[in-house]
């Protein structure tokens, strides 16, 4: 820095000149620099002040209106006006009205179109019957004119109400098929209400091999139920026929045999035709097989015993 006293160089940032010792002009202007310092310090401290008035003022209840991002931050804090506070409560409450007039108008709806479908050409349903379970099979039958048009299996959970009668159904229901099927001589249509066991063996190796006799159910009843275990019952029953028979002499029972005997006074080289009703007692064994009830077998030694027996006709020929 050049000295303006005697015009020499001295070092930068010495404040005096080391030629002459005279004050060089940096040192003054440092000194002016000085001078200002407080004046910047006051304004400082003034700026700070009225800052701190502006935020006293906006704190203040009733102060300037809020907005932006004022407004935000204090919805976000939940500090709402009352009137909004109210408004959300009241939000809630509508919307439960609306849902529950949604529903009443969705069920009449549903009620409409049902009956438009029954106007339709569909059949209602009779009061008090339930739609058939998915899957439940209906067994129809060839029928005569004392036999009912449509035979359905009862299924496990109908006999919770009664089982008795549903038991009934069942084997009512397998005893008219196991009589058409003499007419046929057919024993296949008896697997639908019966397990395959000895039973089945048993009556369709008969049917098959009777010739030309019939028989007609004319009523059966169950008289007693006793549960074996949750799947399976023991179902006693009465069972009434009317049984026309073509045989010959050889092939007479032991009981018609006498019959032909006290009508005629001898039995041999003869063909019979009888007709007469005949009621039975029976007990079956009825199965919970694959989520139906069939009858299995004759329970215990119940084999079918003849209770009463009328003859309509008894007559012979000689062979």
């Amino acid at each position: 820095m050049r000295c303006r006293n005697c015009g020499k160089e001295s070092p930068e940032g010495r404040a005096y000149c080391i030629y002459c010792g005279a004050a060089l002009e940096q040192g003054e202007e440092k000194k002016k620099g000085s001078r200002y310092l407080p004046v910047l310090i006051g304004m400082g401290a003034a700026a700070i002040l009225l800052g701190v008035i502006i935020v006293i003022l906006l704190a203040k209840p009733g102060g300037p209106e809020e907005s932006g991002p004022v407004r935000e931050a204090r919805t976000e804090t939940g500090s709402l006006p009352a009137a909004e506070e109210t408004a959300e409560a009241e939000e809630p409450a509508e919307t439960e009205a609306a849902q529950e007039e949604t529903a009443q108008e969705e069920t009449i709806q549903g009620e409409t179109a049902q009956e438009g479908i029954l106007q339709n050409g569909e059949t209602e349903m009779p009061v008090g019957t339930e739609p058939p379970e998915q899957g439940q099979e209906e067994i129809w039958l060839e029928t005569t004119a004392s036999h009912p048009e449509e035979i359905a299996l009862p299924q496990p959970e109908e006999t919770a109400g009664d089982p008795a009668a549903a038991m009934e159904e069942l084997v009512t229901a397998f005893l008219h098929t196991y009589t058409q099927a003499m007419d046929t001589h057919d024993p296949e249509p008896l697997k639908s209400y019966m397990t395959g066991g000895s039973l089945y063996q048993e009556m369709s190796e008969y049917v098959v091999n009777k010739g030309d006799n019939r028989q007609e159910l004319l009523n059966c009843r169950v008289t007693a139920l006793e549960p074996l275990s949750d799947t399976e019952y023991a179902v006693y029953t009465e069972e009434t026929y009317y049984i026309t028979q073509n045989e010959t002499s050889e092939e007479l029972s032991e009981s018609e045999r006498e019959e032909a005997m006290n009508r005629f006074g001898d039995v041999d080289g003869y063909r019979y035709h009888m007709e007469r009703t005949v009621v039975y007692t029976a007990a079956y064994r009825v199965l919970n097989w694959n989520g139906e009830w069939k009858v299995d077998s004759i329970y215990g030694d119940n084999d079918y015993e003849v209770i009463q027996k009328e003859y309509a006709a008894f007559t012979r020929e000689a062979l």
